[in-house]
């Protein structure tokens, strides 16, 4: 599957064009106005549902630097506006201004994390966390048929906002995002022994 990013802008909604987020995938279908509706009201009854959860966050330990040139850490500041539907003291999550689908979410480290080499592991852990609790609340508000997670790093795995960042997409029967572009081969156990034992020798290595 080929997820297309695109490059980082200020945040608009353009109904009549592809569309891109604030994550920088992109889609060749355009929003209508009754979809434009769906996502706000879904948004708002999913934040609703979130609420209460937030006050219990954990604090991290060590909170990362922010980033004065980084769009999301603009967001976490406040000084670029945003849909958020849950924050607490360690993630936050909030509505692509771009959906492929009404209520495709992007949930983000607080602090600045470049991407998923520099995460520290229990902050990976608690977002994580804070994903299936969105899911679960994605299911119950928006009732898709099924929900994609999508994370890229780096330039050649597609990442064009160097803030770790997670897209939740709900998924619909029928509605194409994305597309094939070449047929996954059948690969033999010996080749995958071999191209996966320096990867086992390195995780044995590192305890």
């Amino acid at each position: 599957l080929r997820w297309i990013e695109g490059p980082e802008r200020i945040p608009r909604l353009d109904l009549a064009r592809p569309a891109r987020d604030h994550g920088g995938c992109t889609t060749h279908r355009s929003m209508t106005m009754t979809t434009r509706r769906q996502l706000l009201h879904g948004a708002g009854a999913l934040a609703l549902g979130l609420t209460a959860r937030a006050s219990t966050a954990t604090a991290a330990t060590t909170a990362p630097a922010s980033d004065s040139d980084c769009v999301f850490c603009r967001i976490v500041a406040g000084t670029l506006p945003a849909t958020i539907v849950h924050r607490d003291a360690r993630c936050i999550a909030f509505a692509t201004i771009e959906p492929v689908e009404p209520g495709h979410l992007l949930l983000a480290p607080v602090g600045h994390v470049r991407d998923i080499y520099a995460m520290p592991p229990d902050l990976g852990g608690h977002l994580f966390g804070v994903a299936t609790d969105l899911a679960r609340h994605m299911k119950q508000v928006f009732k898709p048929d099924g929900l994609t997670l999508r994370q890229n790093n780096e330039a050649a795995g597609g990442q064009t906002v160097f803030h770790f960042h997670l897209h939740l997409v709900p998924r619909f029967e029928g509605r194409e995002i994305w597309r094939l572009l070449q047929q996954p081969q059948r690969q033999s156990r010996e080749a995958l022994d071999a191209v996966f034992a320096p990867l086992q020798t390195a995780l044995r290595a590192s305890g």
